[in-house]
């Protein structure tokens, strides 16, 4: 993992509002299952393997789209 995918991941876990959080991923333009992903995971804390399990896909192809979307999100941030 690259160091703004990382730094991005730990902004996002120090959100202290559900409505930041919201209010950041509604002015981000992310697909629906970016999204899905974002909110099982920074939400509601759930694992990769979880979210594959729960979603249908394999673990490989959640933490793809799961890096597209904290690339996205350092754009917005500034990470």
């Amino acid at each position: 993992m690259d160091a703004d995918r990382k730094r991005t991941r730990q902004q996002i876990g120090d959100i202290p509002t559900k409505a930041e959080y919201l209010a950041l991923m509604d002015g981000v333009k992310l697909t629906a299952l970016e999204r899905k992903i974002c909110d099982m995971r920074y939400l509601d804390g759930q694992n990769m393997g979880f979210i594959a399990d729960f979603l249908g896909f394999a673990e490989v192809t959640i933490k793809k789209h799961h890096a597209k979307a904290l690339k996205k999100l350092a754009k917005v941030i500034g990470g």
